[in-house]
This record gives structure tokens, sequence and C-alpha cells, in this order.
């Protein structure tokens, strides 16, 4: 026999999802090399900025393909199924991340499995896709891949708390942007580009 006392005191995965994620960013903030953080731009986004950031969109109805460039631990994407399954009707999420840090990665794939869940829990289709490879060494791909007539991941949405570093002038990621016209650096032309 099923104790439904049990259940009832459990919040669902959509529940609790912002706040576990969040929570998953605290942890990863404890494992990471704390000489080497700033340097990779690692300042995880909490909870509440998160929403803030998806609480922005307008429209998160049928298909939502996020794209979440630098994603760490998930928090953005995470905030922004939370509000999507609350507020809009979705009738699919894609969450596309990027990041390189091992820590951070099995942290996002925690929270993309929590998404995955909560996605479920609302009769809402989920797939999802973590790159652990440079964001804009990858944007510089795709858009390559575009110029010559490749099939290319497309996104609707784009979520993000970029890192506030510079990019210098003699840095592999500046020739990469300046090789496909990105000289200045606007991170919503490679986010948006839509050829």
């Amino acid at each position: 026999m099923i104790d439904n006392t049990a259940m009832l005191l459990q919040p669902n995965a959509l529940e609790s999802l912002v706040d576990t994620v969040d929570q998953y960013r605290t942890d990863a903030n404890q494992l990471l090399d704390q000489s080497t953080r700033g340097q990779k731009g690692q300042f995880m986004t909490p909870a509440s900025v998160a929403q803030t950031l998806s609480g922005m969109f307008r429209n998160l109805d049928g298909e939502v393909r996020v794209l979440d460039a630098g994603a760490g631990g998930g928090s953005l994407t995470a905030s922004l199924v939370a509000r999507a399954l609350t507020e809009f009707a979705p009738t699919s999420i894609s969450g596309n991340a990027w990041e390189l840090e091992n820590v951070l990665v099995e942290r996002l794939e925690d929270s993309f499995g929590l998404c995955e869940e909560a996605s479920q829990e609302s009769g809402v289709a989920w797939k999802s896709h973590i790159n652990q490879i440079d964001f804009i060494e990858h944007a510089v791909e795709i858009i390559n891949d575009r110029t010559s007539g490749k099939t290319t991941p497309t996104f609707n949405k784009a979520i993000l708390n970029p890192p506030y570093l510079k990019i210098t002038a003699s840095s592999r990621a500046r020739a990469s942007l300046r090789s496909v016209g990105g000289e200045s650096i606007r991170s919503n032309n490679l986010l948006f580009y839509s050829g």
C-alpha cells in the first residue's frame, strides 16, 4: 500500500526546481579552484538574479529552444524552465548549454535532470544538450557551418549572465570573432544570429 501522506509532504519537481539548483550552485562554488575563479569569470548566478533575468521574457509559449552560454550549474535555464511551466504554455523545451568546468558540468547535468522531471510532470517534452566546449569558438563554428549550407542548431531564447572579462585584442577568442565579422564584442550578435 502507498503512503499518500509521505507523497503530500514532498514538493513536486517544479516547486523545488529553482531552490534545488541554487543549492547545486552553492555546493559547486565550494569545489571550484578559488585562485582561478576570477580569471575564468566563474561567478555563479544566484536564484534571485536568475529569476529576474527569466522574468524579462514576454513569451515562453510553444516550442522553447534555450541557449545558455557559460551555464555554470544551470541556474538560468532552470529559472526559465520554472517560469515557462508555471506562467506560459510551452509545448516543448530544449535546454542547450555551454560549460567547460567539469565540476559545473556535473551540476548542470543534475539541474537538467530536474528540468526534465519538472517538464514531464507538466506534460511538456524536454530535450537537452550540454556542450563542454568554449562557447565563442563553437558559435563561430556554427556561423561558418550556416554560411556553408550545413544544418545547425537554432534557438529562439537566450539567457545568460556573461562573465565580465575583457577579451584582449591578441586572444584566440577575439581572432575567432573577427573571422566572422565580430570585431566589436557584442554577445547578442552571436546569440541571436539567424542565417
